[in-house]
């Protein structure tokens, strides 16, 4: 009984990224390594849209087109559809059966079934932790992108800050 409430109280180190800033600049091989940038959710105060084309968070208002992932909290949908590649790495995902893919849960709810559950909720220490899967997006332009979830912290550790890595699906062939 002592090491449950010892687990409970005491927090255990998490991985924290601090929030991606609107003026950086991608790596010039970010399309082969991934690119990684952290969506500050935390106030729970709406959706943070984010453009994989451009590699930033779009602007509160900004036009709903150019848009690859939301995140609200921890909460994600995709402008497209995603599929769960299961605990494969990174650099080996390739194109999914069409199948695979799934959209939003509902009218109602615009989040994604496929990336649901992208983490473990670990019961004694009361933290969000990625699973280890990777998924990938297909958005409505037609373009497929491998995401890695890699924190849901910013430092302190400060929940809603999804840290998330991504690339392009390497052609086949």
């Amino acid at each position: 009984m002592g090491f449950l409430v010892a687990s409970s109280v005491g927090r255990r180190d998490v991985p924290t990224f601090v929030p991606s800033p609107e003026t950086r600049v991608r790596a010039g091989d970010w399309q082969r390594a991934g690119d990684v940038v952290t969506i500050d959710a935390s106030d729970g105060g709406g959706w943070r849209l984010v453009s994989f084309n451009t590699g930033a968070e779009l602007a509160s208002g900004a036009g709903a087109g150019d848009w690859t992932i939301g995140v609200e909290r921890y909460r994600v949908m995709v402008n497209g559809v995603a599929a769960d590649a299961g605990t494969v790495s990174f650099d080996a995902v390739s194109e999914p059966a069409a199948a695979a893919f799934v959209g939003a849960e509902s009218l109602g709810d615009s989040t994604n079934a496929a990336l649901r559950h992208w983490y473990r909720y670990n019961f004694l220490t009361h933290l969000l932790e990625p699973n280890g899967h990777l998924y990938v997006i297909r958005d409505r332009s037609g373009a497929m992108w491998r995401v890695q979830v890699l924190s849901y912290y910013c430092p302190g550790p400060t929940a809603g800050c999804l840290t998330i890595r991504y690339a392009p699906v390497p052609a086949s062939g």
